[in-house]
């Protein structure tokens, strides 16, 4: 039992989606094995990070965003913070790859994991080219990590934004008691047992968190001022406090660097270094960067 609830970096509206489906009785999630699931997982995984060698890398940030391969991520697909660092540091560590794009594709996640990538990707501006691209959504955590890169593009049908954290608890007690159910709760510890499901939340507990998700949210925009060069007091004017905001407005707020195509970024960024390709290959590449290093490390 957590002592408080977890804490997301994550557009309101997905977060409540992703909360029916977490709620909604196993046996009606789907019909489909474990090991259906587990295929589908590698499959995505496989797909999700490619490249053409001596040319660009191409990172795919997609769908919800957690810190490892959880339960949800197996089920539903997403994003891996660990994995994604490691596709990156590959890329990186490549000597034919001669630039990083980030094809970002999220309405953010987990906040657990999220800050670590975007300092990595940030710390490693000079190596290489690194470029993100909202094709078409880069929401909340999406954002924190995208933005890190060196250039940030919106296609021209795009949004950004989301800047906020967020948790959300959930009571079961009236639900309990409908059924006949009633749970006595034996704890050691004053706070041990605080914000769990089965008893209203109190304004103690309801304090704890949100203090918690106050340093989620300074750490956000710390990490946001850093990687677009903004102080943080502008930034939280600019960038809308939680709101998204269609491609031309990002381009205004200073939120991304300009618009353009996913296509369009890749193009530019092999004819500036003499590369020719075509995007076409690129989505059919079949290289596995982040498969490769979980077989590498398994």
């Amino acid at each position: 039992m957590n002592n408080t609830c977890d804490i997301y970096a994550i557009l309101p509206s997905r977060l409540e989606t992703m909360l029916d489906i977490m709620l909604r009785p196993i046996e009606h999630r789907s019909s489909k094995s474990d090991d259906e699931f587990v295929k589908m997982a590698v499959a995505a995984e496989a797909k999700a990070s490619r490249r053409i060698r001596g040319s660009i890398a191409v990172l795919s940030l997609q769908g919800y965003i957690a810190q490892k391969r959880d339960w949800f991520l197996m089920f539903f697909g997403g994003t891996s913070t660990e994995e994604f660092g490691a596709a990156f540091d590959k890329a990186l560590a490549d000597k034919d790859v001669s630039a990083v794009v980030l094809d970002v594709d999220s309405p953010g996640g987990s906040v657990y994991g999220v800050h670590e990538l975007a300092t990595k990707i940030r710390s490693a501006r000079g190596q290489k080219p690194i470029v993100a691209v909202s094709n078409s959504l880069m929401a909340s955590a999406a954002l924190w990590i995208g933005t890190a890169a060196d250039k940030v593009y919106v296609t021209p049908s795009g949004e950004t934004g989301s800047v906020g954290v967020v948790a959300v608890h959930v009571e079961t007690s009236k639900a309990d008691a409908e059924l006949g159910v009633k749970y006595s709760i034996i704890q050691s510890g004053q706070h041990k047992a605080e914000a769990n499901p089965y008893e209203p939340l109190d304004e103690d507990a309801r304090d704890f968190i949100q203090q918690r998700v106050d340093e989620y949210r300074d750490m956000f925009v710390a990490d946001l001022a850093k990687q677009r060069g903004l102080r943080k007091d502008s930034l939280q004017k600019n960038f809308g406090d939680g709101r998204v905001f269609g491609a031309a407005e990002s381009v205004e707020r200073g939120i991304v660097d300009g618009i353009a195509t996913f296509e369009d970024v890749v193009k530019q960024l092999a004819s500036k270094r003499g590369v020719r390709t075509d995007t076409r290959r690129l989505r059919q590449a079949t290289a596995k960067i982040a498969l490769d290093s979980q077989i590498a490390a398994g």
